[in-house]
C-alpha cells in the first residue's frame, strides 16, 4: 500500500490529470499481482510431488516478489543521492536495511522444516536483495517519474503476491493462524515497519 501511495503522490507531482496516473499505478499493480501469481501456481504444482521441494519453490516465489518490490526501494535511494540528498539517502539506506530484516524472516520460514542447504538459502537471499542494487543504479542515473511509478506498482503487487502466498502457506501447512508465536511476529514485525517508516 505504501509503494501504490508513494506512486499517486510522484504521479500528482509530476504529471497533469489527463496522464490518469492513478489508474496507470492500480493497473500494473494488478497485472504484475496476476502475474506473479499465476507463476507461483504453476511452479508449485510442478514442485507438488515431491514434499522437500515445495517449500523452496514457496521461497523462491516469496524472494522474486520481494526482490521486485525492492527494486522500487532501490529506486528510492538511488533517486535521493543523485539528487544530491545525501542525509535522506542515508536514511534510506538504514530503513531498508532494517525493513529487509523482516522480509528475510518471510523466506526463510518455509524453508524452516527441511533440511534445505545454506546455498540455496544464501541465492534465495540474493534474488531478494540484489535488486535493490540495481534499482539504486536506476534511479542514480537514469530516474524518471515513468520509471518511479512502473517500479513502485510492480512492487506493490509483488507485494500483495507474497502476503497471499504467506497466508496459502500457513493454511495448507495446516499451522494455526492464531497462535501466540504468529501473532506476536506480525505485532513486532508491524511495529518495525513503522518504525523504519519513520526513518524513511
Amino acid at each position: 500500500i505504501d509503494a501504490m501511495l508513494e506512486g499517486f503522490e510522484v504521479s500528482k507531482e509530476n504529471f497533469s490529470t489527463n496522464f490518469n496516473g492513478e489508474l496507470l499505478i492500480i493497473t500494473i499493480t494488478l497485472l504484475s499481482f496476476l502475474g506473479l501469481y499465476y507463476s507461483a501456481e504453476k511452479l508449485t504444482s510442478r514442485t507438488s510431488l515431491t514434499v522437500s521441494s515445495k517449500p523452496l519453490a514457496i521461497g523462491l516465489m516469496i524472494a522474486i516478489g520481494i526482490g521486485l518490490h525492492n527494486l522500487g526501494e532501490g529506486l528510492a535511494i538511488g533517486a535521493a543521492i543523485g539528487l544530491g540528498q545525501v542525509a535522506l539517502s542515508t536514511f534510506l539506506i538504514v530503513g531498508f536495511a532494517l525493513h529487509n530484516t523482516t522480509e528475510g524472516i518471510a523466506i526463510a520460514s518455509p524453508l524452516a522444516k527441511t533440511k534445505s542447504p545454506i546455498s540455496k538459502i544464501i541465492i534465495l537471499g540474493l534474488i531478494a536483495g540484489s535488486p535493490a542494487i540495481f534499482g539504486t543504479w536506476i534511479g542514480g542515473f537514469f530516474y524518471s517519474p515513468y520509471t518511479a511509478i512502473v517500479f513502485l506498482s510492480i512492487g506493490a503487487g509483488a507485494i500483495f503476491q507474497v502476503a497471499l502466498i504467506i497466508l496459502k502457506w500457513l493454511y495448507q501447512s495446516e499451522q494455526k493462524l492464531v497462535q501466540a508465536s504468529i501473532v506476536s511476529g506480525v505485532g513486532v514485525g508491524m511495529l518495525i515497519m513503522y518504525l523504519t517508516s519513520i526513518l524513511v
